[in-house]
């Protein structure tokens, strides 16, 4: 896949290419209700003699609670992104387990692709990549259709922690499909393409151009350095070596890799 070529002006522009709308995998513990309510419903009329009145009430609350589900489990949803949110700008991201744990109606009637989502989402802000990747997949799979962008990104993020560059870069180049102006996919897209040998084509440059250098001098140390690797990859020899001249000595293992990367 070859990187569109963009301006500067062009970071933060409406997306070229929307994803496809999809719908969601209904709860099987809800689709279960309604035939548990008939089952209690022939106990009682056959099994216990009941009359036809009482034993209809018996299975009542079970078809009750069949219609209510979804909005049980949208409430506990926005309970669980609120207390999300929260959590996260307090930086206290280890009560995000604890969150999730609580909306129970959420997890048990909500929609088997989401709430398997919202477990990758906690388990990568844990830094347990592995369980994110195993959950996203498993959310991914909770669609009639394509997944929505933030599986797929939240996949790919788990898979390029992990080192598995080869799904990351078909993960991303899936969300940068839907919005490719999306700064972190673009970098890291191009940085998985270096690290894995696959950017026989100078497509990590491709992606790194048009974007501005970071304000965090951090970041900005890092940025330079996946230039500079970009760079030689595409067989800029002299751009490589005014990014590394700019990002002078490398800071942490991370920029040391891509130096080399740079000086290969």
């Amino acid at each position: 896949m070859t990187p569109p070529q963009r301006s500067k002006a062009a970071v933060g522009a409406v997306p070229e290419v929307q994803p496809a709308r999809s719908r969601a995998e209904p709860s099987l513990a809800r689709l279960g209700l309604l035939p548990l309510a008939a089952f209690v419903i022939v106990v009682a009329r056959y099994g216990f003699g009941a009359s036809f009145t009482l034993a209809m009430a018996a299975g009542a609350p079970l078809v009750l609670l069949f219609a209510v589900a979804p909005v049980l489990a949208a409430r506990s949803r926005r309970r669980f992104e609120r207390g999300l949110g929260m959590a996260l700008a307090r930086g206290q991201g280890g009560e995000l387990e604890a969150l999730l744990r609580a909306a129970r109606a959420f997890r048990w009637f909500g929609s088997p692709g989401e709430v398997a989502e919202k477990e990758g989402l906690v388990a990568s802000e844990a830094g347990d990549h592995a369980r994110a990747k195993e959950a996203y997949a498993r959310a991914a799979e909770g669609w009639r259709g394509p997944a929505p962008m933030a599986v797929e990104l939240g996949f790919a993020h788990a898979c390029f922690e992990l080192g598995e560059d080869a799904k990351a870069v078909t993960s991303y180049r899936r969300v940068l499909a839907w919005e490719p102006t999306m700064r972190l996919a673009r970098e890291r897209i191009a940085q998985a393409l270096l690290r894995a040998g696959l950017d026989g084509e100078g497509e990590a440059h491709g992606w790194l151009e048009g974007l501005e250098e970071p304000a965090d001098e951090e970041a900005a140390h890092r940025f330079r350095m996946l230039r500079a690797a970009a760079a030689r990859s595409a067989g800029e020899k002299g751009e490589a070596k005014r990014w590394l001249k700019k990002a002078g000595k490398p800071r942490d293992e991370e920029a040391r890799a891509l130096r080399a990367l740079a000086r290969d």
